[in-house]
């Protein structure tokens, strides 16, 4: 039993490297033909492009290619032993279907245990990177359910940026003279960023303070519109306030932030739902794959059951972004729509070992 449990842990992970090396080739490849300008423009030269693909693959990609690899590597180990008739023989020998798929269950799991440490850490800190290292070099800090960044003489507070509409909402500016003592705040419920470094600020109040006279009252000022040209690079603002570059108890605390402002937060909760439907699908993908695999026992055909494969896939990864969509839209709660996401791969791992031939 030992071996058959070192045997199929040592081919499941032997895949899960190839896959995971064959894909960050693709994507190397894709980056490399679509993006060149921009990685020759992150940094400049040769260390620039590694650095920008390093920070690509880790904040970006790791997230789909860690459960898409492991749902392959198991198909491919299950497929390949039914298909040389190792699970033939595995069955006469008095072994049953559980025991086979346990050890690639036990795979799944671990990968869904470590993929938390692994986002939290190096996919945090990749994100991070990638919006300092486009929007610049200064620290981008979240405190009390707001985002801090500083651009020259100014020092900027985002409650939350909407890339789509290039909007910033709740916003908070603090201008400072050359000595550093403040000159000017301007605070707007809603900012929209035009072209170039201008501002839209909407339904806004300006404060002016006189740095030679500390004690002295500020000169207050409402306004109704007003567009102010910024220090901020263009998008750097759209960067700084991204949600998705929050660890999960600071993420927490924007969503409670955003609740306690009368808002649903529920772009905010749908990234906390689905970062850990992502983490729980990667064992139950693992599951999928066992009976899609094992059906390669009945067909004989192993390019008719990867069809079926990737068709299964493609097929989550269709109803997840559904989800993902209804979620953001407010028709389903964010947390109802991932653990749908994930009861439905379970009825369906369920299913199909059920209906796999002992």
């Amino acid at each position: 039993m030992r071996t058959l449990t070192r045997y199929l842990v040592a081919r499941f992970f032997q895949f899960f490297a190839v896959v995971v090396v064959s894909t960050v080739l693709a994507i190397v490849v894709v980056e490399l033909l679509l993006n060149l300008d921009r990685m020759l423009a992150f940094r400049g030269g040769p260390r620039g492009i590694l650095e920008y693909l390093g920070l690509r693959l880790v904040g970006e990609y790791a997230s789909y290619v860690v459960p898409i690899a492991a749902f392959l590597a198991a198909f491919l180990t299950v497929a390949l032993s039914a298909y040389t008739r190792e699970w033939l023989a595995v069955k006469a020998g008095g072994v049953s279907l559980l025991r086979f798929a346990a050890p690639l269950l036990l795979c799944g799991v671990a990968l869904s245990a470590l993929a938390p440490v692994f986002h939290e850490s190096a996919v945090i800190s990749a994100r991070q990177a990638w919006n300092r290292g486009t929007g610049g070099d200064d620290p981008i800090r979240f405190r009390s359910g707001s985002f801090w960044y500083q651009r020259g003489a100014r020092i900027y507070n985002v409650g939350l940026a909407d890339r789509a509409r290039r909007r910033l909402e709740d916003v908070e500016v603090f201008e400072r003279d050359p000595s550093g003592l403040l000159r000017r705040s301007i605070r707007a419920r809603n900012v929209e960023l035009l072209d170039g470094l201008r501002w839209r600020f909407r339904d806004g109040l300006v404060r002016e303070f006189d740095p030679d006279e500390p004690a002295s009252i500020p000169r207050v000022a409402r306004f109704t519109e007003r567009v102010i040209e910024m220090a901020d690079p263009p998008d750097a603002a759209l960067l700084a306030a991204d949600p998705a570059a929050l660890r999960i108890p600071r993420l927490r605390e924007l969503i409670r932030a955003r609740l306690e402002r009368g808002d649903r937060a529920l772009e905010q909760r749908r990234i906390l739902a689905e970062r850990v439907g992502d983490w729980t699908s990667i064992a139950l993908l693992v599951a999928v794959a066992i009976p899609l695999g094992l059906g390669v026992e009945r067909t004989r055909n192993l390019g008719q059951s990867a069809v079926f494969a990737v068709a299964a896939l493609v097929g989550y990864y269709a109803v997840r972004n559904v989800a993902a969509i209804l979620a953001a839209q407010g028709a389903l709660a964010p947390t109802a729509a991932y653990a749908g996401l994930a009861a439905l791969l379970f009825a369906a791992a369920a299913v199909g070992l059920a209906r796999t031939p002992r």
